[in-house]
């Protein structure tokens, strides 16, 4: 019987993804001194919401505050410095696009050099063009939807979120005990997340941070 390879991490891995963040946040500090580390996450949620040119809705303010966690305020403050024409000029944000009163934000070019840069830095490797959804692109994705008849994207609404028990209370009931929700929980999380009804909503438990912090990504708006 073969035996199971091991998912450890050996030192020498250690060593060299280490010294990959500490130079890829020295190349940061150095491109762009004014911008925080929240600041960076705030830019990070941003790209990871708009990635996919077939992308039919685009992140803003109520997004970032969900998935760091921060109030509706300080998200705001945080794009509003990302956003700024005269400052950072990392995120452009417009109103009217998402049938909310919520601005929709995306990633100029001078934010995507920054990220493909950064990760560049950090692995050591050559980014080809990353596929952020855009203004314009954004109608054409939604016409397109429209036209092939395309199942419409599922959007959870979070109510709550324990950071020491990593639950999450989110609806509606129906769309979060879907199958497809599942699915994608046992294709793409460490484990499976334990669901527990409660009225409309469901408290969704998850393994890891990462797992919860993905999962809103994905879903939570």
């Amino acid at each position: 019987m073969p035996q199971k390879k091991s998912n450890a991490l050996t030192n020498e891995e250690a060593r060299r993804t280490l010294s990959g963040l500490l130079s890829a946040f020295k190349y940061l500090e150095a491109a762009e001194p004014d911008i925080t580390v929240e600041g960076f996450k705030a830019l990070l949620v941003v790209a990871l919401t708009s990635w996919g040119k077939d992308g039919v809705r685009l992140p803003d303010v109520t997004k970032i505050s969900k998935v760091l966690d921060k109030s509706p305020s300080r998200a705001s403050r945080l794009t509003g410095a990302l956003s700024d024409p005269e400052g950072l000029a990392l995120v452009e944000a417009r109103s009217g696009l998402s049938g909310t009163r919520s601005e929709s934000l995306i990633i100029t070019d001078h934010g995507k050099a920054l990220v493909s840069s950064f990760l560049e830095v950090l692995t050591g490797r050559q980014i080809q063009e990353l596929p952020f959804q855009n203004f314009e692109g954004l109608q054409d994705a939604k016409n397109s939807a429209k036209n092939s008849n395309r199942k419409k994207e599922m959007y959870l609404k979070q109510s709550e979120y324990d950071k020491e028990s990593l639950a999450l209370k989110v609806g509606p009931k129906s769309d979060v005990m879907s199958d497809e929700v599942r699915d994608w929980c046992l294709d793409n999380l460490s484990a499976p997340p334990t669901m527990v009804p409660n009225a409309d909503e469901v408290y969704v438990s998850f393994a890891k941070v990462s797992d919860a912090v993905y999962f809103k990504l994905h879903w939570c708006w």
